[in-house]
């Protein structure tokens, strides 16, 4: 079983890691034009209902592993949103 335990650890670890240039991405450019607001949110209510799910179990491990997926999912919820550009308006100057 601890055999199981690393594994899972580890592959949690690195699908964690490997989501986070998305992040920094978003973070740097400013512009989430490339990121689909609905799915991250679907993916981050899946994940809560997941933890919650896995909470009544009580494996900690499981339950630690969900929680930072959860956080990292409202993360990038929060930075979807904070970086949707805004459409503007075009002013038009009349010469009078």
């Amino acid at each position: 079983m601890l055999a199981l335990q690393v594994m899972y650890t580890l592959s949690a670890i690195v699908a964690l890691t490997a989501g986070l240039p998305q992040m920094y991405k978003l973070i740097k450019t400013k512009n989430s034009d490339e990121f689909s607001l609905n799915t991250w949110v679907i993916w981050a209510c899946t994940q809560m209902v997941s933890a919650i799910y896995l909470a009544t179990l009580g494996d900690v491990l499981v339950v630690a592993i969900c929680a930072t997926w959860v956080a990292f999912y409202i993360a990038m919820v929060v930075l979807i949103v904070k970086y949707t550009p805004t459409k503007q308006v075009p002013i038009t100057v009349t010469e009078q």
